[in-house]
């Protein structure tokens, strides 16, 4: 398969770091690909690289839960594969939220017809494949959280619809 992208790279190597080594992946090298280059706010020296007077360590760049949420299928496939799994795995997830938040908002007549639009609406990016399955990129998780988060919201469960909308900010700020 094709090398993935950043956002999988960084994904990958936070829960290595975390999960594997024992080490933070805010304070360890989890964004593997760049080097900051001196420039307004920026110093590089032989100390290392400051932003704004602060040390900048290169850890992961989102939220915890972005990580942690693809663990399982680290534990589970080897390597970046991992990402793609998972993604998949939160396609479909997503896909199965979808369909059963229209089915709670519609009445039963017109559920096939507006769960099929829906359904439709949610794959029609063509950049789904080459996002999810070719680079790995990793936001599709933040989807998963908000759409059982509505249906919860929809279902007046109010504990739970917070818990998962507070998932979904735990990965990154949207």
């Amino acid at each position: 398969l094709f090398p993935v992208g950043d956002i999988a790279e960084h994904t990958h190597a936070a829960g290595e770091a975390l999960f594997s080594r024992g080490e933070n992946p805010y304070a360890n090298r989890c964004q593997i690909w760049y080097d900051q280059h001196p420039g307004k706010h920026i110093e590089v020296d032989e100390d290392g690289v400051r932003m704004f007077g602060i040390a900048y360590l290169y850890g992961y760049p989102y939220f915890p839960m972005m990580f942690i949420s693809f663990e399982p299928f680290r534990q589970v496939f080897p390597g970046h594969n991992s990402i793609r799994w998972g993604n998949l795995a939160l396609y479909f997830l997503t896909f199965a939220g979808v369909i059963l938040l229209v089915c709670s908002q519609v009445q039963r007549q017109d559920r096939v017809l507006v769960s099929a639009v829906a359904v439709a609406a949610f794959c029609s990016p063509r950049a789904w494949g080459s996002e999810l399955f070719t680079w790995g990129v990793t936001d599709l998780v933040i989807s998963v959280y908000a759409v059982f988060g509505f249906l919860a919201a929809a279902r007046k469960r109010h504990l739970l619809c917070g818990i998962l909308f507070g998932l979904a900010f735990a990965c990154k700020l949207l």
